[in-house]
């Protein structure tokens, strides 16, 4: 009885998608079919990567050709060359393994004499070996040449900023003519003092478009971004350097510049103009830094100083803008009242209200900078209700443990 005809099936692979009717993966598709008609092969199926790079395995049709040898759906495949299939020596000794498990017949047309002797395997690598080395040297090459390029202030490629355009065939920038405006608009707000959540919330309030073509989403972290960064006087980045580039500037360099002394300076001191010192507590408040959070968004508040004549007033905030959310307005609490209303409810804590035995005597038998010392063993978040002036305290996970070692050490002080 004849045995039946393995499952054949073709793969061809370009890296570039192409713009005409006609591409190289139809001009391979059509050369390993006749050679399969040659030798009188049913062709099942036709894997196509086109603008697909090898230096992955990660390719959609790839991927579906290597399910369907699993699933012993394809017993013979055709391919152009072995470089259709890959360029690096690592993924085609991957790639014949997989064949060699699966029983799996590679027929390689640019090879016809292609087997699983030792010849040809010595060949296969061989092959493989010189394709990786010339990607490597392209890849050197490519590097080269972008570097010579920068050296000359021409733009190579990465994200187009804020308020250019980029060329179509030189990628050279070019003002954007609405996106322009605005960036000067920044850099002139900036200029005379003006600080980046204040700006932040005139361009949202103005609707100006961001670098998403959005409106109401501007941030103070991504507008201090943009007014550091030169290029909007004419210069592009080098590595760590910047040189002077082709583009037209945007900002003057006395602008830019006058920018750069008021971002310094708010960085180095506060708003009232003290020099900034860390803000640390006092001997006997609790250091609540992390650990407070704010009860209607849940993230951490920030330590601030309120100065009013000459006297600092502590407080903690909520001005974080992770996640993109603006802070939780007019949400603080003075460090003094966060203080007292942690002890306070530390204090009155009775063991029906708390599953950990004896927290409460451990709590009470402490001293001030012993609770000071001890509160990040045991407490992990503290919430605070802004509205109703409450706090929520959530234990650390294993503080039962946690109170066995430190009882029994405190009871013997």
């Amino acid at each position: 009885m004849q045995k039946p005809d393995p499952v054949t099936a073709i793969y061809a692979r370009q890296s570039r998608s192409s713009r005409t009717s006609y591409s190289s993966c139809d001009a391979q598709i059509r050369i390993c079919w006749d050679l399969a008609n040659e030798l009188s092969y049913q062709i099942r199926e036709v894997y196509s990567d086109e603008g697909e790079s090898s230096e992955s395995l990660t390719r959609p049709q790839l991927t579906r050709l290597l399910d369907a040898i699993d699933s012993g759906e394809v017993k013979r495949v055709i391919v152009y060359s072995i470089d259709r299939l890959t360029r690096r020596l690592y993924h085609l000794q991957r790639l014949l393994e997989r064949f060699n498990n699966r029983a799996v017949e590679l027929i390689v047309v640019t090879d016809p004499k292609y087997n699983g002797s030792a010849a040809s395997q010595l060949m296969r690598n061989i092959v493989a070996a010189a394709s990786e080395f010339e990607i490597e040297l392209t890849r050197e090459r490519l590097a080269d040449a972008r570097a010579s390029l920068k050296r000359q202030g021409k733009r190579v490629a990465g994200r187009v900023p804020f308020g250019y355009q980029s060329d179509g065939a030189t990628k050279a920038l070019r003002p954007d003519p609405e996106q322009s405006l605005i960036v000067q608009q920044l850099f002139e707000m900036a200029s005379q003092g003006i600080k980046p959540s204040e700006i932040a919330a005139h361009a949202n309030a103005s609707e100006w478009k961001n670098h998403r073509d959005e409106t109401g989403k501007w941030t103070p972290r991504w507008i201090s971004k943009l007014l550091k960064s030169r290029v909007y006087i004419g210069e592009i980045r080098d590595g760590s350097l910047s040189v002077p580039g082709e583009h037209v500037a945007i900002v003057s360099t006395s602008v830019f510049d006058t920018v750069q002394l008021q971002l310094a300076s708010r960085i180095a001191r506060g708003t009232s103009g003290w020099a900034r010192e860390p803000i640390r507590p006092t001997s006997d408040e609790l250091d609540l830094r992390g650990v407070l959070h704010c009860g209607q968004c849940s993230r951490p508040m920030s330590p601030s100083i309120s100065i009013r004549g000459d006297i600092r007033y502590r407080y903690y905030r909520c001005r974080s803008h992770a996640g993109g959310r603006p802070p939780c307005p007019g949400v603080n609490i003075a460090a003094m009242e966060a203080d007292s209303l942690v002890k306070q409810v530390l204090m009155e804590i009775e063991e029906s209200d708390c599953s950990n035995s004896g927290f409460s005597t451990l709590w009470r038998g402490f001293t001030n900078q012993q609770r000071k010392e001890r509160l990040s063993d045991l407490v992990d978040r503290v919430f605070f209700n802004f509205e109703a002036k409450e706090l929520t305290i959530q234990f650390k996970t294993g503080i039962d443990s946690i109170i066995a070692q430190l009882l029994p050490a405190e009871r013997t002080d």
